[in-house]
């Protein structure tokens, strides 16, 4: 069947978010997006419509590439793309995604392009070979991993459901004591807030668990687990904090199981987290534990 390819049209979003979840779905690691959040992200003033592409057969939406162009005044622009979404990977269709990216680049002047690429992300690894591009870096290391493969001891002693009356200090914690800048760590706790309290509203209790260690007047471990929208038998860990470095085996430990104890219960069966920045550090210590991590790199390609 002979398909075309046209430029970004808004009417396209609710398909691309369908054909998101219809391809990637059985991915190990499915990305993971919604119609609102779409909508919101190329309604910014920096969205550029002319780096998107989509694969019709008739009236069916069937592929799919999203590029962009990162602005670097210091070292030079570059761009950055997602290997096309196809059904069925049919060869003819990415292979013209692709051109269709590599040309609008060229018209930008743009001649660096990276990508992620990496196991359990379909066939990007795949993709990276054969259109050229070569490893450049480690983005971060991922993880989902079945609850009945972790090697916890089921100690809970001293762990209790978050107090709310402690969110000056987490907010502190975020923006001081977790590596991140202050920017970041606003942002990060924002996002943690607002996410749980969307997830109360809208799911229930049972999608979400926050954890703490301490005593009256602060916090001394933290962690919370957020059950995914679309999978609820997936729940996102957030990183696990000490405020004693040395404290942080025993925090993994009894802030895990006490998570499980609560969420397992209501259909949780994997759980995950990424490593990313100086949270690589730790890749041992979860590994102790049970977790087993998949590698994403940056891809680059001149052209």
């Amino acid at each position: 069947m002979t398909h075309k390819i046209l430029g970004y049209n808004s009417e396209f979003i609710d398909k691309q978010v369908d054909l998101v979840w219809e391809i990637s779905g059985p991915w190990k690691y499915p990305y993971r997006t919604s119609y609102d959040a779409l909508r919101k992200t190329y309604s910014k003033d920096n969205f550029d419509p002319s780096t998107r592409f989509y694969a019709f057969e008739n009236d069916e939406l069937v592929g799919f590439i999203v590029s962009d162009v990162v602005k670097n005044p210091e070292k030079g622009d570059y761009g950055t793309l997602r290997f096309p979404l196809v059904k069925n990977d049919d060869r003819d269709i990415v292979s013209d995604l692709m051109e269709k990216a590599f040309i609008r680049f060229r018209e930008l002047g743009i001649k660096k392009i990276r990508a992620p690429a990496g196991i359990g992300f379909g066939n990007t690894l795949d993709f990276a070979n054969k259109y050229g591009f070569e490893k450049n870096r480690l983005l971060f290391k991922r993880t989902r991993t079945p609850v009945e493969n972790l090697k916890i001891s089921g100690n809970t002693e001293g762990v209790t459901d978050f107090d709310d009356k402690f969110h000056d200090q987490l907010k502190e914690i975020y923006e001081t004591k977790m590596g991140l800048s202050k920017e970041e760590g606003q942002y990060w706790y924002n996002y943690a807030v607002s996410n749980r309290e969307r997830k109360e509203k809208e799911k229930g209790p049972t999608y979400v668990s926050w954890k703490m260690t301490g005593d009256n007047n602060r916090i001394l471990g933290f962690t919370y687990v957020h059950r995914s929208d679309e999978d609820p038998s997936y729940g996102g860990i957030s990183p696990f904090w000490a405020e004693d470095p040395t404290d942080i085996e025993k925090i993994i430990d009894t802030h895990l199981s006490s998570h499980i104890e609560t969420l397992k219960p209501a259909g949780m069966k994997h759980v995950g987290t990424f490593l990313i920045n100086e949270l690589l550090q730790l890749e041992g210590l979860y590994l102790k534990f049970g977790f087993e991590f998949d590698s994403v790199y940056s891809y680059e390609k001149i052209i």
